[in-house]
């Protein structure tokens, strides 16, 4: 997204409120690192393997700025030039969560931004205990080595999405997609706040946020209807957890849709919630 979504009471940040943010003293078992050190880490492996970095956003949460979240967007984009490939960032001071970073994508014509299901994404991630800042950088460079098999799978992940058609006419394309929708609800990949938002924006005679190359009768289409409503919540990390969520239901679907004797019991059994 063009601006960073901020758990309420979180701010944005420049390179300087990151870099001014104390990190606390080690304890026995815990030992943070400065949020600028963990950023700059994951920079210096991107471009030690030649990738470009076209934006940053980043955001401090806490009182003293305890939690950073940021999202990167790399030069990666997709063949069809439709999405490129982010990195999503974020550490912690208080043991909220590991020093971390997931893949995810933005799609240009809307600057929607959606997070792969955890079992499908490179996720390079450390807990604060010690000997961290010696393996840190050494597991950065590693773990984006790796990024170019996950960009592709990300790639023909999303054309399964394209050339899934929901049904033939009307009134199955609703059908299907209302299922899918009471399946977000139930498994945690919207709320019901959202969800009326997200129907709207699917049904939006001029495509999810009134952009016509999204209008159709696809998951894609589908799937941009709720990183569309996406955009407008306050929560980094629910929102990462949300469109992971709804990845792996999409990926269900596709499957179901390509093997019609599975049951509807069987349409998210091996999916990873």
């Amino acid at each position: 997204m063009s601006n960073l979504m901020l758990h309420a009471g979180g701010y944005s940040a420049s390179l300087s409120d990151i870099t001014n943010i104390v990190t606390p003293r080690p304890t026995a078992t815990h030992y943070p690192i400065s949020h600028r050190y963990f950023l700059d880490t994951v920079l210096d492996a991107l471009a030690y393997h030649g990738y470009n970095v076209t934006d940053q956003k980043h955001g401090l949460m806490g009182p003293a700025g305890e939690d950073y979240f940021g999202v990167i967007t790399l030069d990666r984009k997709s063949p069809g030039g439709d999405f490129t490939h982010v990195l999503g960032l974020r550490n912690s001071h208080r043991c909220k969560f590991s020093a971390q970073a997931a893949l995810g994508t933005r799609v240009f014509v809307c600057d929607n931004l959606a997070f792969r299901a955890s079992d499908a994404v490179v996720k390079f991630s450390r807990k604060h205990t010690a000997y961290i800042l010696r393996d840190f950088p050494r597991l950065c460079i590693d773990k984006v080595a790796e990024l170019p098999g996950y960009f592709a799978d990300t790639e023909q992940q999303i054309d399964r999405w394209k050339s899934t058609h929901l049904g033939l006419d009307d009134e199955s394309v609703r059908r299907t997609a209302a299922d899918i929708c009471m399946t977000a609800l139930t498994k945690g990949a919207t709320n019901g706040r959202l969800l009326p938002r997200v129907w709207q924006e699917f049904r939006r005679p001029d495509g999810p946020g009134g952009h016509s190359s999204l209008k159709d009768n696809t998951l894609w289409s589908l799937f941009n209807a709720f990183t569309e409503v996406e955009k407008g919540t306050d929560s980094p990390a629910e929102s990462q957890r949300r469109t992971a969520r709804l990845s792996t239901i999409l990926d269900g679907t596709c499957r179901v849709i390509a093997e019609p004797d599975l049951g509807l019991e069987d349409m998210y059994a091996d999916c990873m919630f």
